[in-house]
């Protein structure tokens, strides 16, 4: 998925969760010169319709789960953080409930998007 698709999903998740916020739980500077980071996802509670966006389906409010209208904390997901003169790459691994461990990595721009 390009950057400008989403920014754009992200803007219109922001109008259907406008209270959604990015938590730092914390941060942990190795030795290496790299963070330990812990990031944590709450959406607050889903107050307007989401459209169609990407891959995903539109969303009306009156059909969408109780639990989506009530909001979600997300599990804590922790990551590798290393800066790269203005950019900042990410190796990460996260758990959510009754999963294994999962491992990615990824290219933060330094646009506070995780």
């Amino acid at each position: 998925m390009g950057l400008p698709m989403m920014l754009g999903m992200i803007g219109q998740v922001k109008e259907a969760f406008p209270q959604w916020e990015s938590l730092v739980q914390f941060v942990e500077l190795q030795d290496d010169g790299t963070c330990i980071v812990g990031t944590q996802q709450v959406s607050g509670p889903m107050t307007a319709d989401m459209p169609a966006m990407g891959p995903f389906p539109e969303v009306k409010l009156e059909t969408a789960p109780e639990l989506a209208k009530k909001g979600v904390v997300f599990p804590v997901e922790v990551g590798l953080r290393e800066m790269y003169g203005r950019c900042m790459r990410d190796m990460w691994r996260y758990r959510a409930w009754s999963s294994p461990w999962r491992w990615g990595f990824g290219l933060g721009l330094g646009l506070g998007l995780g």
